[in-house]
């Protein structure tokens, strides 16, 4: 998540009977006009198209899932969202 950068993360937090997406979607709006990816294991809206250029190893990784699950065992909703189908 920060390869090859100096960063640091910002987390935003709330409880689960909030209407998040409220706060969520224009914080989320402003990290991204910064370059700032979410976080993988944490609420947020980005799909497979939008976080690619953030990430200079996207197609290393990418390459990875196809060779260490080629079944896609580990896939699920939330993987083929985030990451695009295997």
């Amino acid at each position: 998540m920060y390869y090859g950068r100096g960063t640091t993360s910002i987390a935003i937090h709330f409880e689960m009977r909030e209407r998040y997406k409220n706060y969520f979607v224009p914080i989320e709006t402003i990290m991204m006009d910064h370059e700032g990816p979410p976080h993988w294991g944490k609420m947020h809206f980005q799909t497979s198209t939008t976080p690619a250029p953030l990430y200079p190893k996207w197609d290393e990784f990418q390459n990875a899932r196809r060779i260490l699950d080629s079944q896609g065992i580990f896939e699920n909703e939330h993987t083929k969202r985030v990451f695009g189908p295997i």
